[in-house]
């Protein structure tokens, strides 16, 4: 399922408020384009059975047809397709370097990766962040943040069903 930013943005808008008229939608986008415009993905979504619409003619009601964990499911695998080649250090290493993921964030990666799967790398990656936690930053340093994120990348890919 490929949707765009501007579907996503429709999607959320109709996840929070359950449903909403082409205007209460227009109102709701940042950088809002014409009623015309909206009007048009809202007919391109119809189609594509990412919303529905209450089948009158006169000031429509739209509500998502999909719901977010589905689209959420779908957007992670094609985000590292895409942009990351498939790898999930990568894309942990890109986090790191730009400040997005820090010790509190790898812990609880990890502990949700001890609760569904129990490996090996779990340990190794454990001492990696105990090591880093230690050497006095709550962030990650730069040459720790890549051992980190390819121990963290190592445990999500085999979440992933990725060796």
């Amino acid at each position: 399922m490929d949707i765009t930013k501007r579907q996503r943005e429709i999607l959320e808008i109709l996840w929070e408020r359950g449903e909403a008229t082409s205007g209460e939608i227009s109102a709701n986008l940042p950088d809002a384009p014409t009623s015309s415009t909206v009007r048009s993905l809202l007919q391109i979504m119809t189609e594509r059975g990412l919303i529905l619409d209450d089948g009158s003619s006169y000031r429509k009601r739209y509500k998502a047809a999909i719901d977010r964990e589905e689209v959420d499911n779908e957007a992670l695998p094609e985000l590292l397709s895409q942009r990351y080649s498939g790898s999930v250090e990568a894309l942990l290493d890109d986090l790191v370097e730009r400040d997005l993921l820090d010790i509190e964030s790898l812990e609880r990666a990890l502990e949700k990766m001890g609760k569904e799967r129990d490996t090996p790398s779990k340990e190794r990656t454990e001492r990696i962040i105990v090591t880093t936690y230690e050497a006095g930053s709550r962030k990650t340093p730069r040459g720790a943040g890549a051992l980190v994120a390819g121990g963290v990348a190592f445990g999500i890919g085999l979440l992933l069903g990725r060796r």
